[in-house]
């Protein structure tokens, strides 16, 4: 096993280690605060632990990638601070234990850390883990200034620890106001850094195509979760301790992102998720906004007219309105199509009987209708075994997708077997590429490229692309190069391959 291996797993088991020995300071003794206890640090626990795995996850896939080792650091770092302030708590209010000032006065600063580099390093480096260009540098060195200076001043400033309470062994009291100018000097560097963070991120965006620009709309759309924090405290009122507990547990899926966009994982999967989230989004508010009407409406008729509210009516119209969820669904999907396109990666399936024209010609009508649905029942008997999917039928032609790209070149080769059996001769192409979903329709150019390598394709052939080639799975199937092939009317030269037989 590699050493980058090695360590990531070492990465998860320090996290594990280091909050399983949290959870058992935390509850050593009875006298520890509420904001020390299990489980009202369990969401900032679950955070520091979701991005040391997240990052030991990257580390083992992408070791050169700078990402996973700022997560594994800031992860870890995390998953420290809560064991040092369990200790501190217990070894303060419990009595039984040593060095609890000299944990608290670590436990103190060490958060700056954690969050600080969560928030400006991960954000700058993404997706490639390289600045953005050499212009970017005294943003990084601000970020880290800006946390040297919150962390040195939080750690000589006079005032007890925060929390647990005890003296700061370590405060100074001559340097109080040079400490407080130290620490609102860092906080204003690490929020003007996380802000250019977070701009960098936009501008890679914007000049971004391909696989980069799905990374980016990963971590996007995760960061949209972060929103509802600063809603439900600046809006809702929500007190800031608890609009903290909020925004850690809203920060967890931004990890996650990080870690499916860098293994490209169902990369497109996103503007899928994008579409969807939106139309439900959309129909839900509507839904919401007309029932909160209707029911105020119809609670001041009925007072008006029996001097009373009454419940039923309201089960009533929210039975009646969620009844309207499909149908409203149904009509807002097409319209979020248009402007915001589900997309997926997919493995399309073109398939059509070489010289139909001829043998329609030799058979007769009759014939060649019984004979051609009997091909159709074959094609279709396989594209449900292989979890395809239908798309269009025109002629004897098919077009199919699949998720797998293993599927659907097991699909294609027993689609040939089977049109060979019934004394017919079929050419099959297959790409795999992005498509738009708009609905119950397929578009986008990898259509394109799988009808033209179809024609390519010899009697009795299934022609893949090398984007196919590349992914199949633990296949018995045998390939011959076919060479590089110039495609008409698409960019770029294709490698193609023909499947052989099982």
């Amino acid at each position: 096993m590699s050493p980058n291996r090695l360590l990531a797993l070492g990465v998860m088991a320090s996290a594990v280690i280091l909050l399983a020995a949290a959870t058992a300071f935390s509850e050593l003794v009875s006298g520890v605060p509420a904001e020390m206890r299990m489980p009202r640090v369990a969401v900032f626990a679950i955070l520091a632990f979701a991005v040391a795995v997240n990052g030991a996850v990257i580390l083992w896939h992408r070791p050169r990638n700078r990402i996973g080792w700022v997560l594994c650091a800031s992860g870890v770092v995390g998953c420290a601070e809560h064991l040092v302030g369990s200790y501190a708590a217990a070894a303060i209010f419990g009595g039984a234990l040593p060095l609890g000032s000299a944990a608290a006065w670590i436990f103190s600063w060490l958060e700056t850390l954690h969050l600080g580099t969560l928030g400006t390093f991960a954000f700058l480096l993404f997706p490639d883990g390289r600045l953005p260009s050499a212009r970017w540098r005294p943003v990084a060195w601000s970020a880290a200034v800006g946390m040297a200076a919150v962390a040195v001043g939080i750690a000589l400033r006079p005032e007890p620890v925060p929390v647990i309470g005890v003296p700061n062994p370590l405060g100074i009291p001559e340097l109080e106001g040079a400490t407080l100018g130290l620490v609102s000097i860092g906080l204003v560097l690490i929020a003007l850094s996380s802000l250019l963070c977070a701009l960098s991120l936009f501008l890679r965006y914007r000049r971004s195509s391909g696989t980069e620009r799905q990374q980016i709309k990963w971590v996007a759309f995760a960061g949209v979760f972060l929103v509802w924090p600063v809603v439900a405290t600046v809006v809702l009122g929500v007190p800031l301790d608890l609009g903290a507990l909020i925004a850690s547990f809203a920060a967890v899926p931004l990890p996650t992102a990080m870690t499916i966009a860098l293994i490209r994982y169902r990369l497109y999967d996103i503007d899928l998720l994008i579409n969807r989230t939106v139309v439900y989004g959309t129909v839900t508010a509507i839904l919401g906004t007309a029932f909160l009407i209707v029911t105020a409406a119809a609670q001041r008729a009925l007072v008006d007219f029996t001097g009373q509210r009454s419940d039923l009516a309201t089960a009533a119209i929210g039975l009646g309105l969620a009844l309207l969820f499909p149908r409203m669904r149904r009509r807002m999907t097409p319209v979020v199509d248009r402007f915001l396109p589900a997309r997926e990666l997919l493995t399309v399936l073109f398939t059509d009987i070489v010289g139909s024209t001829i043998a329609a010609a030799e058979l007769g009508d009759e014939r060649w209708r019984t004979l051609l649905e009997r091909y159709r029942v074959a094609v279709r008997h396989e594209l449900r075994q292989f979890h395809g999917r239908e798309i269009d039928t025109a002629g004897d032609g098919f077009f199919a997708t699949f998720v797998s790209p293993t599927q659907a070149l097991r699909c294609a080769v027993s689609i040939a077997n089977s049109i060979r059996a019934l004394g017919l001769r079929s050419r099959t192409g297959l790409h795999r590429g992005p498509c738009e979903m708009r609905g119950e329709k397929v578009s986008g150019l990898t259509l394109h490229v799988g009808a033209r390598v179809m024609g390519l394709a010899r009697d009795d052939e299934v022609l893949l692309t090398s984007s196919v080639r590349d992914v199949v799975e633990n296949s018995e199937i045998r390939f011959e190069d076919r060479g590089t092939h110039a495609l008409r009317g698409v960019p770029e030269a294709w490698r193609l391959y023909a499947a052989g037989a099982t």
